[in-house]
């Protein structure tokens, strides 16, 4: 019994812990572009410290095979194997408070004011036009955009989702390139005609103009 308690509190702990870094990486950017974001994290969370609980149940039988069970080493062992079990969730929240609480702090605040972003229950849609790499860079990482080329300016995104019973999306990227970066035209179709993807490029003077489309209905 005084074991169950032991690995109890360790993982209300632990819980309690995740939630905290959890908030900090969550910043009004990443709300105003996942409203659910914080349900999906909870939800993490909870399942994370499940999968710790079940660790725990059978170290729990393995000691008690041992002759001597010090509260100490139970403790130190619940402990290190929840950490362990946990190590996914903790590696990425400290990368995200880096990112989004130091690095790009200013960066995303700016996103905010020159955005439009609309984010509500089942529907969003966004749109940013003028934007760096950078600043480009900060919409990829939230909402799984595709890599742009490292030259890449001028970048004007257009994002709509559905998330109801049929998932559908649209995704429109248009930005420039100097004229001596090699980037290639593609389309691709899906089998039942749900799915589009295509990239166009054309020369407008000094600049490439590359076209992004990605859509799925």
């Amino acid at each position: 019994m005084k074991q169950i308690l032991v690995y109890a509190v360790v993982i209300v702990i632990n819980a309690i812990f995740l939630l905290g870094l959890a908030q900090l990486w969550i910043d009004p950017f990443e709300q105003a572009l996942n409203s659910a974001i914080q349900f999906n994290e909870v939800t993490k969370i909870i399942g994370f410290s499940i999968l710790s609980l079940i660790g725990l149940l059978i170290l729990s039988r393995i000691m008690r095979k041992r002759p001597v069970q010090l509260f100490r080493r139970t403790l130190t062992y619940s402990i290190v194997l929840t950490l362990v079990v946990c190590s996914y969730l903790y590696a990425g929240y400290v990368v995200k408070i880096i990112n989004n609480r130091t690095i790009n702090n200013n960066t995303r605040s700016e996103l905010l004011k020159k955005s439009v972003i609309n984010n509500i229950n089942a529907t969003a849609f966004l749109v940013a036009q003028n934007l760096s790499k950078r600043e480009y860079n900060q919409f990829a990482r939230s909402l799984d955009l595709p890599k742009l080329n490292r030259d890449a300016n001028n970048i004007q995104l257009n994002y709509d989702v559905t998330r109801a019973l049929i998932f559908e999306y649209s995704i429109n990227i248009e930005y420039s390139l100097p004229p001596n970066i090699k980037i290639s035209e593609f389309e691709y179709k899906g089998d039942k005609k749900d799915y589009r993807e295509y990239q166009t490029v054309k020369q407008d003077g000094e600049v490439q103009k590359v076209n992004y489309v990605k859509a799925h209905w």
